[in-house]
């Protein structure tokens, strides 16, 4: 089961600039990348910049990669906001729905759950936000540079601080959101669980090692200065 908020994921998320919302077509921009021979992220920064530039709607969603530089000339007027989950969950509830869902075929994962932990997509749903958050630095640390661009963000939010996330919307925003249900796994959480072997769910920790370390420390600060609102004050205060 997901939450569904505005497109939550990894990515620069929302501005109240514009006219309408523009959501990001994750298989779209995947074909589109692919005869050019450039890489994904590269192709998704790109229209992302494209996109900033023309300030023609109301805010953009969806899995782009977020790098400071590129970025920052276009803020203000935009507003950047992600939302988090604990990278062990994401990995098995990503692994799931894709392996059983019957909806379409997109993205589908054929290998059996131990099979597919040695695949390069495995390796790569492991460091998610590492990758999205640390693109176009030096890779040799991208814990700290995701860190340090999620310092950029007007709002960061957690799944499980859900209601830190919704009142940091109002607060900065000035709009409440609802979040609704969506996406349900279509394998039920007891055969899940028959599946994920204490030597399985060790080698998935590990995979998502880079990523529960940058989860954790935006949970931290969530927990210590009670929103991501309050962490950002915090860091305009002058240093003694």
């Amino acid at each position: 089961m997901r939450r569904h908020l505005p497109r939550p994921g990894v990515a620069p998320r929302l501005c109240w600039h514009g006219h309408s919302p523009l959501h990001l077509d994750p298989v779209a921009s995947n074909a589109a990348a692919r005869p050019l021979d450039i890489p994904v992220l590269t192709y998704r920064s790109q229209l992302l910049q494209y996109e900033l530039a023309r300030g023609r709607h109301r805010y953009l969603s969806g899995h782009y990669p977020y790098h400071h530089t590129l970025c920052a000339p276009f803020a203000p007027p935009w507003m950047f906001m992600t939302v988090l989950r604990d990278p062990e969950a994401r990995w098995f509830s990503n692994y799931f729905y894709n392996r059983y869902k019957t909806t379409s075929t997109h993205f589908r994962i054929n290998e059996s759950l131990e099979a597919f932990l040695d695949t390069d997509r495995a390796r790569q749903g492991g460091n998610l936000y590492a990758r999205f958050l640390s693109f176009g630095t030096n890779t040799k640390n991208p814990v700290a540079h995701a860190l340090r661009h999620l310092s950029h963000f007007h709002i960061v939010g957690v799944l499980e601080h859900l209601p830190l996330l919704l009142a940091d919307c109002q607060q900065t925003l000035g709009v409440r959101l609802k979040p609704s249900v969506r996406n349900t796994s279509p394998r039920s959480k007891e055969d899940q669980s028959a599946e994920i072997t204490p030597a399985i769910r060790a080698r998935v920790q590990e995979l998502c090692q880079p990523d529960i370390e940058i989860y954790t420390e935006v949970k931290r600060r969530l927990e210590t200065h009670g929103s991501w609102h309050h962490y950002r004050l915090q860091l305009d205060q002058p240093q003694p």
